[in-house]
């Protein structure tokens, strides 16, 4: 055992000696200005099934260092040392679902996107990474019973057949796989309790043997290569608790240990960093979410301060798991090789491109590695915009002044743009285009940017900054102009085809530019003649605007224009309606006599109810109002009146006592054509005639005629007999009247549809035979009753020689007969 200890001493004397012989070479690059390559791109956009997007660009101002082209950097290589206790299980600040060894794991490997320490430290093929870990198994044991009580020993006794140096554990040794790193950090893993001696194999225990894990460090730098940067990174979460004694068995501390357990662990520790200290080239220590009363990392960095000061040695603090991932950025950032720094890229846009709206423009600045893009966070490089006086965007990006540019990486400010209205407006022609607007002035090849520069600084001991002009202007040309389609139909006013107005053999139509900006429209920006019921295409309209299409006005069409496609490709439709007419007409009933005329009024509103006053349809309205004379069977039709107005037909009504008045529609909307129909139904006459017949008949006889009318109770009604006009009461519909031999009775303006009746009295009907005529019926035209009363023998009575008007003559004549044979008998005798 003596034997291994001098070994041991010798060979810690000769790695410190080796190192004052050959003190760590000072690994910076040269002050030499550093060459850099940038260009200035313009790419068409496209969609995800490669078609190109039209009028949409990417800009890509991009910049390398080259400066390794003519410097030579040493290869990195990085040991990392975790703490693996059983703290490290326990959720961290302000995300209780993630654990300290999850956010560890998160902060290695990276997480959204972002690079993790060993992506950032393998970001050249050439550099390595060692990973240890470690934690510790107690190997004493502390208690003892006195009298029936546990106190703790004042010598530590070890318990029996335990392992020796078995608090730590090499992951992984100098690998510059990447993925391989990854998968060792993704499967390290907690002791599940507290163990002590070789229980929990495979474990490394719960507490915390920060001696352990450098003294695997210091095996990994031994075997580390010769002529690399070394740098060593510790990471742990509380209060070193435990050391290694000579023979490598783990001493935990126990309660109210005294001043000699604290004096053998730093001793031991500083032990070890005398050994680090001069074979390294950077030492940094991470308290992440740190426990304990005393800071191991801080009094670990002051010591590594003084055993060796041309070397980095820097303690970092972090609660939160960002803060962590922060820290092993900076970390990097700083054991990276020094290049450029404090980049700031500016692209101040021509007027033909503008940025996308609703942050669509996807500003952000990228690291390519081998044709993979890797966005910079807000934290490295932060993106803003600015309009200048002219109306023009600046676009910038500004590196963190920390940020430091890997040699032969580049990286891009990336964005995109449009194809501004001054570019549309410019490839129609509408805009003039000069030399310093377009390459050779030519309208398909316009500028994208006005300027663009890149300043960086670089140096060590004396910074000095630099600004360079992209002397590339990348052209582009804009989209190929609109072609809008128009198409002409014609309807009839109920919207077929049946249309009767007459059309023009041709359509001019005006395509007016609707300005955006509240600015004024431009009417008749492009113009287009279209043969009758055909189709055309207005051509070289520029991009941008919205369009309407004002048509032809025609006096017996309404004009609709309909947009069948889309505001930024329109095609439109245009129908032209022939606007509807209006269509009086009288009809007759119940007479004969069609010659009459009649007088109509007719009223038209427009569709807000305001009167019109005008010629429409060949009319002339005053206030809304025209007047017609109608012929039965002789219509009259208004033309072409103004579609959505409203209007009213009404016949005057001095005919409405003797007719009853209908309307096939009275009033309406004119939708469509229209047709009024003025139908005057005669109120029915009753016309009654008394016919008496026979040789016996009385014709100075009054014949009694009982009439009933139904709808006539207590109404009186005019009565016509001969030449005078008398009135009639009907009581509960029923009336009595007197007739001769011969005369007529007529009733006239009776109800339509009313059921009459005519009968003649009993007392009249006596000694006569009665027949009728159209005795009853509907009343729905003039009616006539004959009455026929014929006598043909005597009464049972006997003669009625003085009803009896034929009975007088034969007395009469039978006398004028006798006195005819008294005369030639007195004759004779003479």
């Amino acid at each position: 055992m003596k034997k291994r200890k001098l070994l041991k001493g010798i060979l810690v004397f000769i790695l410190v000696f080796s190192q004052i012989l050959f003190p760590v070479k000072k690994i910076w690059a040269e002050e030499i200005d550093p060459t850099v390559t940038y260009h200035k791109t313009i790419t068409p956009m496209r969609d995800s099934n490669g078609n190109t997007i039209p009028d949409q660009y990417e800009l890509m101002l991009d910049i390398t260092s080259n400066s390794g082209q003519n410097i030579t950097y040493q290869p990195l290589d990085v040991v990392f040392v975790a703490d693996l206790s059983g703290s490290m299980g326990k959720a961290v600040l302000g995300n209780q679902s993630v654990s300290r060894l999850q956010a560890l794991k998160n902060a290695l490997v990276g997480k959204n996107n972002t690079p993790g320490l060993i992506d950032s430290v393998l970001s050249n093929p050439d550099n390595k990474i060692s990973i240890v870990g470690f934690a510790g198994r107690a190997d004493n044991d502390f208690y003892r019973w006195n009298n029936g009580r546990v106190e703790p020993r004042e010598s530590v006794d070890f318990l029996r057949g335990i392992n020796s140096f078995d608090d730590s554990y090499i992951y992984s040794d100098w690998s510059n796989n990447a993925n391989q790193l990854k998968r060792v950090v993704s499967n390290l893993q907690l002791a599940p309790r507290e163990v002590k001696g070789n229980e929990g194999r495979g474990t490394i225990g719960t507490n915390t043997n920060v001696e352990a894990g450098l003294k695997d460090a210091i095996t990994l730098l031994q075997n580390a290569r010769r002529g690399t940067k070394r740098v060593v990174i510790v990471l742990s979460d509380g209060e070193a608790n435990m050391y290694y004694n000579n023979y490598g068995h783990s001493v935990v501390k126990y309660p109210n240990a005294g001043n000699w357990f604290n004096n053998r662990l730093y001793g031991n520790l500083l032990n070890r960093l005398r050994t680090i200290s001069p074979a390294v080239h950077g030492f940094y220590s991470v308290a992440f979410a740190y426990e304990g009363t005393f800071d191991t990392l801080n009094w670990m960095r002051d010591q590594v301060r003084g055993l060796n000061r041309n070397i980095p040695s820097e303690e970092l603090y972090a609660n939160t798991e960002q803060e962590l991932i922060d820290g092993l950025n900076d970390i990097t950032r700083k054991i990276r090789p020094l290049g450029i720094r404090k980049v700031t890229i500016t692209d101040t846009l021509s007027k033909f491109v503008t940025l996308l709206p609703n942050n669509a423009s996807n500003l952000r600045v990228v690291k390519i590695v081998n044709g993979v893009e890797t966005p910079l966070t807000e934290q490295e490089a932060r993106v803003t915009t600015e309009q200048n006086q002219q109306g023009l965007m600046s676009v910038t990006a500004q590196f963190a002044d920390d940020y430091r540019m890997e040699d032969g990486v580049k990286y891009a400010l990336k964005f995109t743009v449009k194809s501004s209205q001054e570019a549309l407006d410019a490839i129609t022609g509408d805009k003039k285009v000069t030399a310093s607007d377009a390459l050779n002035g030519d309208k398909s090849k316009l500028y994208s940017n006005q300027s663009a520069t890149v300043t960086y600084t670089y140096g060590i001991e004396k910074e000095k900054t630099k600004t360079l002009q992209y002397s590339e202007v990348p052209s582009f040309s804009p989209s190929t102009p609109l072609n809008i389609p128009v198409k002409v139909e014609w309807k009839d006013s109920r919207g077929g085809t049946n249309v009767t107005a007459i059309k023009p053999n041709s359509i001019t139509l005006g395509l007016t530019k609707k300005n955006k900006t509240g600015g004024q429209d431009t009417p008749n920006y492009r113009q287009i003649t279209i043969p009758q019921s055909n189709k055309g295409e207005i051509q070289n309209v520029a991009k941008g605007y919205e369009y309407q299409i004002a048509p032809q006005e025609l006096s017996a069409f309404d004009a609709k224009v309909e947009n069948i496609g889309t505001t930024d490709a329109p095609s439109f439709k245009v129908t032209y309606q022939q606007k509807p007419s209006l269509t009086i007409q009288k009809k007759l009933t119940g007479e004969e006599v069609q010659q009459q005329k009649y007088n109509v009024k007719i009223e038209l509103r427009d569709s807000n109810n305001r009167e019109l006053s005008g010629t429409y349809g060949g009319l002339t309205f005053k206030n809304g109002v025209a007047n017609i004379e109608l012929r039965p069977n002789t219509p009259i039709q208004l033309s072409y009146l103004p579609r959505g107005a409203h209007y009213t037909v009404t016949e005057d009504e001095k005919y409405a006592g003797h007719y009853k008045i209908d309307y096939s529609v009275k009033q309406g909307v004119l939708t469509e054509d229209k047709t009024v129909t003025i139908t005057n139904q005669k109120y029915p006459s009753l016309s009654i005639t008394n016919e008496v017949s026979g040789e016996l008949a009385n014709y100075q006889q009054d014949f009694e005629m009982e009439i009933q009318i139904t709808g006539l109770k207590n109404k009186q009604i005019k009565a016509q007999k001969g030449n005078k006009e008398s009135i009639v009461l009907f009581s509960n519909d029923r009336a009595t009247v007197s007739l001769k031999r011969g005369e007529t009775i007529r009733f006239d303006d009776l109800p339509i549809g009313a059921h009459y009746e005519v009968r003649e009295s009993s007392r009249s009907q006596r000694g006569y035979t009665v027949t009728y005529e159209n005795q009853s019926g509907q009343l729905d035209r003039d009616k006539q009753v004959r009455v026929m009363n014929k006598r043909v023998s005597v009464p049972a009575t006997g003669l009625d020689i003085l009803d009896s008007s034929n009975m007088m003559l034969m007395i009469v004549g039978c006398i004028g007969v006798l006195g005819l044979l008294v005369m030639i008998t007195n004759r004779r005798r003479i």
